[in-house]
């Protein structure tokens, strides 16, 4: 299994515009996969009711997980998981439920169906033990499981530490927790889009060359071109260009409209190219940990688009929300368009990355219908949910990789790698991380 750390490249290595070839008809059928293409859940009318029963629900769960938050210390929360599908949020607890989050469970209740279940551990205890054991020169990911029962671990098919750092089974002989260690190793690598040449040093942008994939130049506000691009001179010049998607629109802390992207997309001051090769903006702020970044890239002040680099939909931005174990969630990437019907399966995930660092904490999920979800040049681009109706959306996440199991049909020819499989980083937690709200 092939762990597709969003595109993770040399620093600061960007995007290439190998998108302006013309998608062939078979991947153009394929990637009509958005709402509207999967099958409807049982017990709902439509997609529309899913999207309803799953807001109302998540809206309990974050006044939950919000209070468990307040809490002084270890409050116990182990986990909560929403599915859609079963009409309650379950709440997962280690010990004790503290009377303040007591008290707001049963204003919820009033309003949802919500089931207590007792947790061998609490999320705290789990998240501790994960970062001792992200030490290991052989793991690969790591997450604890929603139900508080210990931790999960994937190992890496290659060590990417020191020879002299431990094991994962060495640590976890030690551990204070339950660790299930999966015996199948798997590697790590990238997800980006990679021209088949380099840059030519001699070329200021060696863009110009490339034909041009998007409606209009002037028109987009949604990606950078749809694509973000690292300047070829300097001292990465003849560096591999390779590709990444904008995300949502958020507003700092000062009030600035900002654009989102994935970390490794580039480093601060780093400047983001049209193909033309004209600035579109700059990486102002990095988080390298969660691979979140902000770039001063023009962007829409309530909008986001949908589809891939040849679309001309956008939808309006209705708010944020955070993601729970069994919610549905949609992509939308340059390259791979819109894809729905997205299951989360793992929340507080880290995964180690190609150049040896851990990144995180990630969502994992899971398409559903076995199609990709997303892939090469589709970093950085927005994850979300509709909001009943389909003319609105909640922000639901940034894209930052794909984890390939059992190899799927992409949705563009030009992408290298794709996976049903893939991580995002919560929205929720980048907003809080960078003082920004998303623009709405």
């Amino acid at each position: 299994m092939v762990v597709a750390a969003a595109s993770v490249l040399a620093a600061g290595t960007f995007t290439q515009a190998a998108g302006a070839a013309e998608e062939t008809a078979s991947s153009s059928a394929r990637a009509v996969s958005g709402v509207a293409a999967a099958a409807v859940p049982a017990g709902f009318a439509d997609w529309d009711a899913v999207m309803r029963e799953q807001q109302r629900l998540n809206r309990a769960a974050t006044a939950i997980q919000n209070a468990a938050q307040k809490t002084e210390g270890d409050s116990g929360l182990a986990g909560i998981r929403v599915k859609p599908e079963d009409r309650r949020v379950v709440v997962y607890w280690y010990g004790a439920v503290p009377q303040t989050v007591r008290k707001v469970m049963d204003r919820q209740r009033t309003k949802v169906p919500v089931k207590v279940v007792s947790a061998r551990y609490s999320r705290a205890e789990l998240l501790n033990e994960s970062h001792r054991l992200q030490a290991a020169k052989d793991l690969a990911q790591i997450a604890p499981r929603v139900d508080g029962s210990g931790l999960d671990v994937k190992l890496a098919a290659h060590h990417r530490k020191s020879t002299s750092s431990p094991t994962v089974r060495e640590l976890a002989a030690r551990s204070r927790v339950n660790v299930t260690v999966n015996p199948h190793p798997v590697t790590i690598g990238s997800g980006a889009v990679e021209t088949a040449r380099p840059v030519p040093r001699a070329s200021k942008h060696s863009l110009t060359t490339w034909t041009n994939p998007c409606p209009t130049l002037n028109y987009f506000p949604y990606y950078v071109d749809c694509r973000a691009y690292e300047k070829a001179n300097g001292p990465r010049a003849g560096a591999r260009l390779m590709e990444c998607t904008n995300g949502f629109t958020i507003i700092t802390g000062t009030g600035q409209y900002r654009v989102l992207i994935a970390a490794h997309c580039g480093q601060v001051g780093d400047p983001l190219h049209r193909i033309d090769g004209t600035v579109a903006g700059l990486v102002e702020v990095r988080d390298e940990e969660s691979d979140t970044a902000i770039t001063n890239v023009s962007g829409p002040r309530n909008s986001m688009w949908i589809g891939n680099y040849k679309s001309v939909t956008a939808k309006t931005v209705a708010g944020a929300s955070a993601s729970f174990v069994d919610n549905l969630v949609c992509t939308s990437g340059a390259h791979s368009g819109e894809v729905c019907n997205i299951r989360v399966t793992e929340t507080g995930l880290f995964a180690n990355f190609p150049d040896g660092t851990v990144h995180g904490p990630f969502v994992r999920a899971l398409q559903q219908d076995g199609l990709s979800a997303g892939g090469s040049g589709d970093s950085g681009g927005p994850v979300f949910e509709y909001v009943p109706g389909q003319s609105y959306v909640l922000a639901k996440g940034v894209f930052n990789g794909s984890i390939a199991g059992a190899p799927v049909q992409c949705n563009d020819p030009l992408q290298a790698t794709c996976s049903a499989d893939i991580m995002y980083a919560d929205i929720t937690e980048t907003l809080k991380r960078f003082g920004a709200r998303i623009a709405t």
